[in-house]
């Protein structure tokens, strides 16, 4: 509560909740004026009636209305962001994996090992590839995104993609085919890249279907005229403190909206950079883990020669 000044949902939310305290203020006025029998004097040619209304009939059909309205908002946009998430935490997953069978599969020494380190690097550029996508044209550019992670002539080959992340995809799908693996791991490899490509394609149809417009517009303009009636059926129990209950109401029911409004479009809140950085992490953990992995494996091995037969 003592953040609630200068959040930004109440900054946001300033002026509609401003309008709402307008329309209390001017009902509470009203109400005082005219139990005082002042707007009877100064305009005794004029009639002025009772502006209360009921909190049942029609108003409280339209108060579950408006429930609905915003239950199924707020679900929907969570639906999406959760979709979201979980598409990163796949390319998180599959490209820790990727290098990890990387490394495995392609040891020092082997005849293909000059492979391994270009593979990694664009495991290292598919997840900022895909995010300078998903953010565009709000975020920097890709070059200077992926610079010091792949080499000036493959940065240029994805800065000048259309879709990057694809052509990330496309490069990584060629290096595993060109390499000397075993047909079952190029088999296993390849699921991942297809994992990642499927993770890649959710993410893009987020991005291009949003929630329908008229419907983000009807719920608002709903909201908007139920909060504006509001205050003529609280003053008959709540009189003048029918204000800052109205004010409370429509920051309540705003908020509601404005975080449906936000995590509608969840790549621009999601830590993004934080999930590239850990598959940045993860592969250099796995590269730099390979060669003390070797030597193990090879002492293992003399080792094991060593022992007596039984």
């Amino acid at each position: 509560m003592t953040s609630i000044i200068s959040s930004r949902i109440v900054l946001g939310l300033l002026k509609p909740m401003l309008y709402v305290a307008g329309i209390s203020l001017a009902v509470c006025s009203y109400h005082s004026l005219a139990d005082a029998a002042i707007l009877t004097r100064l305009a005794p040619w004029l009639c002025f009636p009772c502006v209360n209304l009921s909190s049942s009939g029609v108003f409280s059909i339209s108060t579950f209305a408006l429930s609905l309205l915003l239950v199924f908002r707020i679900n929907s946009s969570y639906e999406r962001w959760w979709e979201a998430r979980s598409c990163w935490t796949q390319v998180v997953a599959e490209c820790t994996h990727l290098a990890n069978k990387t490394v495995q599969l392609l040891p020092p020494g082997s005849p293909c090992s000059s492979m391994r380190p270009v593979l990694l690097r664009f495991l290292k550029a598919f997840p900022v590839c895909l995010k300078a996508y998903l953010r565009r044209p709000g975020s920097r550019p890709l070059r200077e995104q992926i610079e010091g992670l792949l080499q000036p002539q493959e940065a240029s080959l994805l800065v000048g993609s259309p879709n990057p992340a694809n052509t990330c995809l496309h490069m990584i799908g060629q290096i595993i085919a060109a390499t000397d693996m075993r047909i079952e791991s190029k088999t296993h490899l390849d699921e991942s890249v297809r994992t990642l490509q499927g993770a890649a394609g959710s993410c893009d149809q987020i991005l291009t279907t949003p929630l329908p417009l008229s419907y983000t517009r009807h719920t608002s303009r709903f909201l908007e005229l139920w909060l504006t009636f509001l205050p003529f059926v609280t003053w008959q129990e709540l009189a003048w403190w029918s204000l800052p209950v109205c004010m409370m109401i429509s920051f309540l029911l705003f908020g509601i909206e404005e975080i449906g409004m936000q995590i509608e479009e969840p790549f621009g809140i999601l830590a993004l950079d934080s999930y590239c950085e850990d598959v940045e992490a993860a592969i250099d953990q796995a590269a730099a883990d390979a060669g003390s992995m070797q030597q193990q494996i090879q002492q293992l091995t003399s080792q094991h020669h060593l022992l007596p037969s039984t």
